[in-house]
């Protein structure tokens, strides 16, 4: 096995058959840890960022890879992080499902060392996750100090065959306020559900446009940060949706009434799993809660399909999506300082502002990850 480090986006695409080949053998479904949209991300939001990808391989094959790009904290202080912010997210540790994890990731971290950051910020990362656990206890090995937490829950609903089972399954007011909100909509003449999952790339554009119009009748629009309403931001979405479609990936999802959408949603579809990262509906037609009923039925559709695909909302567990979900997982974030001294100074002081934004928030201080010998499965959920 070797270390190579990829030092641009362009050396990225060089050898994007091998990652994407790695993301298809590993556990990641995000199909925008794939290596053109990681580096379509890296050209629009960090174009002139530091970046660097570890890559470990073996005969040519990549076995695990973890991209790092740097930011500014408050514009005085450089980090290295996952290519990740409230827009899209891309970085992720891709992992060999078959590689032995203990052998690879000890070589992926000496590639860490290796960086120009003395701290890391991992955000966004799934938490219990193997190779995130296995690099975890690596770090620690090494005499790396880390420290970690929670930042939300995401929910998630499993693959449903069985739709009236699943509905069953809901809170009765969840049940009834549907079951309401269609009948009425029903009276009102009726709306009908619009997926386009085989789009050419010429094709996107129109239809995007006409999705995120709807999104930019909402409050999205009041506050400036609608799509449309964003610089450059309908852009990266075009390209985005463009490679998606490319690869088969990409789902719009409209939720029609007499002929004008009244909800839509951005989806990804990849090894088996339904990702929405984006939904809008127009408040127009807030009385039939348009989104919610967009939903409602799309999953009646998967659960008609031959291979109903797991469903993955995302973003952070909220009331709207609470009412669906069958199960959750956590991500979080981990620092690893990277150097003794200076690293260490830093991770320190991140641990105490976060303490103190905790207690301005009114919530628990997280405890502190302690070194071994506690569990491995422990280090990521202090």
């Amino acid at each position: 096995m070797q270390l190579t480090i990829l030092e641009n986006a362009a050396e990225l695409i060089e050898r994007a058959d091998a990652w994407d080949d790695l993301w298809q053998r590993s556990d990641v479904a995000l199909p925008s840890a794939r290596a053109a949209l990681l580096a379509l991300w890296l050209r629009h939001f960090a174009p002139q960022a530091t970046f660097r990808a570890m890559v470990v391989e073996e005969n040519g094959r990549l076995l695990a890879a973890l991209p790092i790009v740097g930011t500014r904290i408050r514009h005085l202080i450089e980090v290295g992080t996952l290519p990740s912010n409230d827009w899209s997210g891309s970085g992720e540790l891709l992992l060999d499902r078959d590689a032995n994890a203990a052998e690879v990731l000890p070589l992926l971290l000496s590639g860490l060392k290796q960086l120009p950051w003395s701290l890391l910020t991992l955000r966004l990362m799934r938490r219990h996750a193997t190779g995130w656990e296995t690099l975890a206890a690596a770090c620690q090995s090494a005499g790396l100090e880390i420290f970690a937490h929670d930042q939300h829950e995401v929910g998630v609903i499993e693959p449903q065959r069985d739709f009236a089972a699943y509905e069953a399954s809901w809170s009765g007011n969840h049940r009834r306020h549907m079951g309401k909100a269609r009948r009425k909509l029903e009276r009102d003449g009726g709306a009908q559900l619009q997926v386009y999952g085989s789009l050419k790339p010429d094709e996107v554009e129109p239809l995007l446009t006409a999705g995120f119009h709807v999104e930019d009748r909402g409050w999205k629009a009041e506050e400036g940060t609608s799509v449309l309403r964003t610089p450059g931001m309908f852009d990266f979405f075009l390209r985005q949706a463009q490679q998606l479609a490319a690869w088969r990936q990409l789902q719009l999802v409209f939720l029609t009434h007499r002929g004008r959408p009244i909800a839509f949603e951005y989806g990804w579809q990849a090894k088996e799993t339904y990702f929405t990262p984006k939904v809008a509906f127009d408040p127009e037609f807030s009385q039939y809660t348009p989104s919610q009923l967009l939903r409602y039925r799309l999953f009646e559709r998967f659960a008609s399909e031959p291979t109903p695909p797991r469903v993955d909302f995302l973003g952070p567990l909220s009331d709207a999506t609470a009412k669906w979900i069958t199960d959750r997982y956590t991500v979080g974030t981990t620092v690893i300082a990277l150097r003794p001294v200076v690293g260490r100074a830093m991770l320190h002081g991140y641990r105490l502002l976060r303490a103190a934004k905790q207690r301005v928030q009114g919530r628990a201080v997280a405890a502190p990850v302690t070194p071994p010998p506690v569990p491995v499965a422990n280090v990521l959920s202090t």
